[in-house]
């Protein structure tokens, strides 16, 4: 049994084979993004490849092109900074009155004078 070295508490993902079996790539991650590590499975020996800049956003951040070739997603180092969060409400404020409370009531109102 062999003992990996990774840090403390990994939340790994994203685990890719090589074609020849002989390396397994997987991203840790990490509070400021993923990071792409390769284990080889000869010696047990762990590589990180990558600062926590891949982009999984839109799927796999990375794939295998050959048995030594990794081919990346990155997040753009030129990004501009996150979003703020809208002050516009996700949908409509829907209420019910069942006859519990007194509402306004302008629309009946309104219709009683010209019927």
């Amino acid at each position: 049994m062999r003992i990996i070295e990774l840090p403390d508490n990994p939340r790994i993902s994203f685990i890719k084979w090589s074609r020849d079996s002989q390396k397994l790539a997987f991203t840790l991650t990490q509070t400021t993004g993923l990071e792409l590590w390769v284990l080889y499975i000869a010696d047990g020996t762990t590589k990180r490849l990558t600062e926590p800049v891949l982009n999984a956003a839109y799927g796999t951040p990375y794939r295998w092109f050959d048995d030594e070739t990794l081919i990346c997603k990155f997040v753009s180092h030129n990004r501009g900074e996150l979003p703020t969060q809208s002050n516009i409400p996700p949908g409509p404020l829907i209420q019910e009155n069942l006859g519990n409370k007194k509402t306004n009531s302008y629309l009946y109102k309104f219709t009683q004078k010209f019927l």
